[in-house]
């Protein structure tokens, strides 16, 4: 096997992404205390909670939050994809050039050892290479362009492994069937996807289940083209829709 341990600091950046959106919901104030309050305070708190519903009721915010945000995380970039009230995806850009590259000529460059377009089969779209008998990267063409640089969907090989491998031993919940990457000369991109388990869209909350299977809500609102969700210390997190 061409990756050791190092290929799989992929899940650590995946992690610091998913744990922007793992966010404790913030704890309502204590009840007041039974002291005795006089007929006009009960009717002020009366209207006030009244009016304070009627607003919370204006802010649901379900249906602008559906479609695809930006998250910068400093120079890693990621997804929110809210496909619906029940359905969420973070999907992030790793840069895997300490996996392999392709190089201005076409070679296949993977620690340290270099593979021609003779050790390689790239036909009808379908890219793969083997290593020791055994196959190393098979991904797909999805542009639709016949050149090795482009957009591919990754199918199989050891690297896929080592994907599902981090599903099994490492808690993690990669969606194996939606692993893509983006090749340019001496630069590789993979786009991983994971769903958000337990997913709930509110008016203004987004609940999901954390690492410990208990659910964290996450305060958020929508302005525009912007998304700002606040974290469990009260800061805000700002995302831009791009879809």
């Amino acid at each position: 096997m061409i990756w050791g341990g190092e290929g799989m600091r992929r899940t650590v950046l995946f992690t610091a992404l998913l744990l922007m959106l793992s966010l404790t919901a913030c704890r309502g104030q204590e009840n007041a205390s039974e002291s005795s309050v006089s007929p006009a305070a009960v009717t002020g708190s009366t209207e006030a909670t009244e009016a304070a519903e009627k607003v919370t009721e204006a802010q649901d915010y379900r249906k602008a939050a559906i479609g695809t945000w930006q998250i910068s995380n400093d120079d890693e970039n990621g997804l929110l994809i809210i496909a619906g009230e029940n359905e969420a995806y973070i999907r992030v850009a790793i840069n895997a050039n300490h996996d392999f590259i392709f190089d201005a000529d076409r070679n296949f460059v993977s620690k340290g050892r270099t593979f021609t377009k003779e050790d390689y089969s790239f036909e009808d779209g379908v890219f793969s290479v083997s290593y020791n008998d055994k196959c190393i990267v098979e991904m797909k063409k999805t542009d639709g362009i016949d050149d090795i640089f482009g957009e591919f969907h990754l199918t199989g090989g050891q690297y896929l492994d080592l994907y599902a491998k981090s599903n099994e031993e490492g808690g993690y919940n990669f969606d194996l069937y939606k692993i893509d990457l983006v090749i340019k000369e001496n630069d590789t991109t993979v786009w991983a996807s994971s769903s958000l388990k337990g997913f709930e869209l509110r008016p203004d909350k987004q609940v999901h289940l954390g690492e410990n299977g208990e659910a964290q809500e996450s305060p958020y609102r929508v302005e525009g083209d912007k998304m700002y969700i606040t974290t469990s210390e009260g800061n805000e997190r700002e995302l831009t829709r791009i879809g």
